[in-house]
């Protein structure tokens, strides 16, 4: 158990139970606090975090609805990984976004929650409203630290996160890396070049027998290229594509890994 946890399990938990649709569906907030090393001060909150309303089905309080404490704790996390970057890796500070593009991020934040079987216990619930998917996953664990910050102040977050979520970091990122070519071109303008790639659309293009999207990509200095498919992302991922081929022949790897991985590789 997180060892800032309060140890004693309150069997009063054991007891809740959601109620939807005139059914009962219990809800093992001791199972789940023993999952995760944790308590809150009200087994209530673990409603609002993964219903968004409270056991007996009425809504929660404004500032208690899971999307506004999810859009908190997302703060919390980022400002922990910010000083966290800052602190250990300063000369690649830049890198921070990396690991928070689209769902990378939500990714880590689900995989904490699948493998300490919190999403199964949710799930054992079989409440009609609640969706388990990684973005789904994701705002509950937002949520869910936003009320540890709230109950139990910055520190005790950022002990949590360095517990259970700074050593997934490497492997998001990594992730991330390989299965978001527009975010990997990003960082590799901004470590050779200093520049950011500018995405232009032109609308369609051809006769009108072959016509296709098309997208021009500048990197200032750089180059400049135009990418055609068959609707605009596909456009975009043909004109990052070419790019790459540019950047090789240059002489830059474009599959290494991002420095911030390698470096915490080595103080791992």
């Amino acid at each position: 158990m997180f060892e800032w946890a309060t140890p004693v399990l309150r069997s009063v938990a054991l007891h809740n139970t959601h109620h939807y649709g005139g059914r009962m569906f219990p809800l093992n907030v001791a199972l789940i606090e023993e999952r995760l090393g944790l308590s809150f001060s009200r087994p209530e909150y673990w409603h609002y975090v993964f219903f968004d309303e409270a056991a007996d089905g009425t809504p929660p309080p404004t500032h208690l609805g899971q999307q506004v404490l999810a859009y908190r704790g997302d703060k919390v996390i980022d400002l922990v990984i910010a000083d966290h970057f800052v602190e250990h890796y300063p000369d690649h500070r830049d890198q921070h976004g990396l690991w928070r593009s689209g769902l990378a991020s939500n990714a880590a934040f689900h995989k904490i929650l699948e493998d300490r079987g919190v999403l199964m216990i949710v799930r054992q619930t079989q409440h009609q409203r609640v969706l388990l998917g990684i973005k789904h996953g994701g705002t509950m664990f937002e949520a869910m630290i936003a009320v540890l910050y709230t109950e139990h102040g910055l520190e005790f977050v950022r002990t949590y996160l360095h517990q259970t979520l700074l050593p997934c970091i490497p492997d998001v990122i990594t992730n991330a890396w390989n299965e978001f070519p527009a975010m990997r071109l990003n960082a590799l303008c901004a470590r050779h070049f200093r520049a950011s790639p500018d995405f232009q659309s032109l609308g369609l293009a051809g006769s009108r027998q072959r016509q296709a999207f098309a997208v021009r990509l500048t990197i200032s200095g750089v180059l400049k290229i135009d990418g055609y498919g068959r609707n605009p992302e596909a456009a975009k991922a043909r004109a990052i594509s070419d790019a790459f081929d540019i950047l090789r022949r240059r002489g830059i790897d474009v599959n290494a890994q991002p420095q911030i991985v390698l470096a915490m590789n080595r103080t791992s």
